[in-house]
C-alpha cells in the first residue's frame, strides 16, 4: 500500500511538473511570437496566424524539452513519459533525432508564418521550400524510427494516425460545408497546416490517454 501510494504521488508530481513547464514555456513562447507579430508596426495578426504560430511554438518547445531530457537523463526521467533514467539512455538516439526534427519543423513553420510580414526572415517562396524540405526530412525520420519501435509504440502510432484521420476528416467536411453555406469563414492556408500538425499532436495525446499511459494508478 505504501509503495502504491508513493508511486501514485510520484506520477502525480511528474504530471504536474510536465504540465507546469509546458504552460510556462508555452506562455513565454507565445508572448515572444505575438511581440514579433505586433511589435514592429505590423497589422493586427488574425486568428489563423496566431493559431499557426502557437502550433509552431509547441513543436519548438517539444523539441527543446525532449532534447534536454535526452541529454540529461536524470532530468529526462522526470520530464519525459518514460519509466526511469535507464529508459532515457536506451532511447537516447531516437529521442535526440525526434527532438531535432520537432524543433526544426516548428522553426520552419514560424518562418512560414512570418514570411508575408515585415518581420519575415525569408521571402514566401524560400519559406515554403524550407518548410517543405524540413517536413520531408521529418517524415523520413519518423518512418525510419517506426520500424525500430516496439509493438506497443507501433500500435500507439497507428491508433494516433487513425484518430487524426477520422477527426480531421470530420472537421474539414463540416468546415467546408459551413463555408459553402456561408455560415463560417472558409479555411485559410495556415488553418490547413495548423489542423494537420496540431491535429496529430492532439490525436497522439488522446491515444496515449486511452491506453492508460497517463493514469496515476
Amino acid at each position: 500500500m505504501i509503495d502504491t501510494t508513493s508511486d501514485r504521488t510520484a506520477k502525480r508530481r511528474k504530471l504536474w511538473l510536465q504540465a507546469g513547464l509546458g504552460a510556462i514555456s508555452g506562455a513565454a513562447g507565445m508572448t515572444l511570437v505575438l511581440w514579433l507579430l505586433e511589435g514592429r508596426d505590423l497589422p493586427e495578426p488574425d486568428g489563423s496566424t496566431i493559431v499557426a504560430a502557437g502550433v509552431a511554438v509547441i513543436y519548438v518547445l517539444m523539441g527543446v524539452l525532449v532534447g534536454l531530457g535526452a541529454l540529461f537523463p536524470a532530468a529526462g526521467a522526470k520530464l519525459l513519459n518514460v519509466q526511469d533514467r535507464d529508459e532515457v539512455l536506451e532511447q537516447r538516439g531516437m529521442l535526440i533525432s525526434s527532438a531535432v526534427a520537432c524543433a526544426l519543423l516548428g522553426t520552419a513553420m514560424l518562418v512560414l508564418v512570418f514570411a508575408t510580414t515585415e518581420a519575415a526572415l525569408l521571402g514566401p517562396r524560400a519559406a515554403f521550400w524550407l518548410f517543405a524540405g524540413v517536413l520531408a526530412v521529418t517524415t523520413v525520420v519518423s518512418l525510419r524510427q517506426f520500424a525500430r519501435h516496439d509493438e506497443l509504440m507501433r500500435a500507439l502510432i497507428q491508433e494516433s494516425v487513425a484518430l487524426f484521420g477520422y477527426g480531421a476528416s470530420v472537421v474539414l467536411v463540416l468546415w467546408g460545408a459551413g463555408a459553402a453555406a456561408a455560415l463560417v469563414t472558409a479555411p485559410q492556408p495556415l488553418d490547413l497546416i495548423s489542423l494537420s500538425l496540431g491535429g496529430i499532436l492532439a490525436a497522439t495525446f488522446v491515444a496515449i490517454w486511452r491506453r492508460g499511459m497517463m493514469q496515476l494508478d
